[in-house]
């Protein structure tokens, strides 16, 4: 005998007991087969952040199905769903989809596999409704892993106006503010801003001899850095 669970339908103790019940399983079992929008996990993509063309990802739905009698049931993997990138012309920002990453699927009310392989005005590919197999993924909406930790590369928009280009885990930037554009890698730092250089720190107090003599515009800190 095996020790799993028996397979239950949709059907509920009081779905044969009368003609209204059975319509209304049946109606539940169609609506239930409908797939708008979940939340899912990304098992594997295609493209690994080099310049190429979007890619597919293979994701597994989260959000488990429950049978006639409360049992949960996993839904199985899903394959070859386009993902969202932001692209206009030939300009695009390029970050791929990560294994792990826990995003959104909006699935298509028919079959897109045609417009997928044409990318022109394409006859749905079957008669298949709101199906997941049609789905694309739009991106994370909560971190991956357990430990929910920080992004380590980034692009930052703060409410001052600042623009701040991070990696490393922000040890090496470079930061764009009204009048100011500051460069930083580890020990070292490099401040623009109108008329003035800084090399070092911000402020730095020494200016800069050249074989012109004596900088206004450069100024240096030696053996120190902010």
């Amino acid at each position: 005998m095996s020790d799993q669970d028996p397979a239950y339908g949709h059907n509920e103790a009081t779905s044969p007991t009368s003609g209204y019940n059975s319509l209304q399983m049946a109606m539940q079992m169609a609506k239930n087969a409908m797939m708008t929008c979940t939340i899912v996990k990304v098992k594997k993509c295609t493209n690994q952040g080099d310049v190429k063309p979007i890619g597919r990802v293979d994701v597994i739905p989260l959000v488990q199905m429950i049978d006639g009698v409360g049992q949960t049931v996993d839904h199985v993997q899903v394959y070859n769903l386009p993902y969202f990138r932001t692209v206009a012309g030939d300009k695009a920002i390029i970050m791929d989809p990560k294994e792990d990453d826990i995003g959104i699927v909006v699935v298509a009310d028919r079959d897109i596999s045609g417009v997928k392989k044409s990318k022109k005005v394409s006859p749905p590919g079957s008669r298949r409704r709101y199906n997941i197999a049609d789905g694309i993924f739009l991106g994370s909406v909560l971190s991956g892993g357990e430990n929910d930790d920080p992004p380590k590369n980034y692009v930052q928009f703060m409410d001052d106006g600042t623009i701040k280009i991070a990696v490393d885990e922000g040890k090496t930037y470079v930061q764009v503010k009204k009048d100011e554009v500051s460069l930083k890698v580890p020990s070292q730092s490099i401040y623009l801003r109108p008329g003035r250089v800084d090399l070092g720190m911000k402020d730095a107090p020494h200016a800069v001899v050249t074989v012109d003599g004596i900088s206004e515009k450069v100024f240096a800190v030696i053996g120190e850095s902010d």
